[in-house]
């Protein structure tokens, strides 16, 4: 079996996907309370 090794390209690649998972969730949430509030 091959050991888990997280090199620090790895921790900048989860780094970047934890970023853009953040961002996408706020972008999403905004989007549905505008919604929500302007009744649309």
């Amino acid at each position: 079996m091959e050991s888990i090794v997280i090199t620090p390209k790895d921790f900048l690649d989860l780094t970047e996907l934890f970023f853009w998972f953040i961002f996408a969730g706020t972008f999403t949430a905004q989007v549905y309370l505008r919604r929500y509030w302007f009744g649309i």
